[in-house]
């Protein structure tokens, strides 16, 4: 049982996260303020027969129908089979223990990594997090996948990616998804302003696949 100190900490910082979360979808922003996603992020995924996506909430679909979750959504795009590996509240580390397991349901073309989300919100050090996305992407290519890290908004800001991932997509030379937060109005959220609905995540599978 968390110790009523702790517990007011914790509720604290929900807090701050859903207020600045909300403020911040509000703002507009530019064409030019986003930059677009690479050819290389579409074609992979084009190309790809058998897709696993493996993260957390953001990829469960947290309260939305399974049809609505962005790997649901982006099968029936392609017409291909996309696993929907995602489990609500899971850090990274969480993520590290089940992606054998995960892995053996393939073979897979490509594997979407998004986690970190819960990272930050329990207070994991940014070097761990990074050391479990580059095992993580270890293990995809050990298993014979293509790995496209997708980035997680930064936690308390909201928008811009957190820099974590740029500097593991650079290291381990990986394709990198992101910008998800500066694409997605208030219109994109649930009243949680975190998670984003049905319209979000088809937001989020356009920009996916535009090139």
């Amino acid at each position: 049982m968390l110790s009523p100190m702790r517990a007011a900490l914790q509720a604290l910082c929900s807090s701050l996260l859903l207020v600045t979360a909300e403020s911040a979808v509000a703002d507009p922003v530019s064409p030019d303020d986003v930059r677009p996603l690479t050819n290389q992020i579409s074609q992979q995924l084009a190309s790809s027969k058998r897709v696993l996506a493996v993260g957390d909430s953001l990829t469960a679909g947290y309260n939305v129908a399974r049809q609505d979750s962005y790997p649901s959504v982006l099968g029936k795009r392609l017409g291909i089979s996309v696993r929907n590996g995602g489990v609500s509240g899971e850090t990274s580390a969480g993520l590290l223990r089940r992606l054998p397991a995960l892995l053996k349901g393939g073979p897979y073309d490509t594997v979407l990594l998004c986690t970190g989300g819960n990272d930050w919100l329990r207070g994991v050090p940014a070097p761990e997090l990074q050391a479990n996305l580059e095992r993580a992407i270890d293990l995809i290519r050990n298993a014979g996948a293509a790995p496209l890290l997708v980035a997680v908004p930064m936690l308390p800001l909201a928008l811009a990616d957190h820099p974590v991932y740029q500097q593991v997509a650079a290291k381990k030379n990986v394709p990198l998804a992101g910008g998800f937060g500066l694409v997605l109005g208030r219109q994109h959220f649930q009243p949680d302003g975190l998670h984003p609905n049905a319209a979000g995540y088809r937001q989020i599978v356009d920009r996916l696949l535009s090139s």
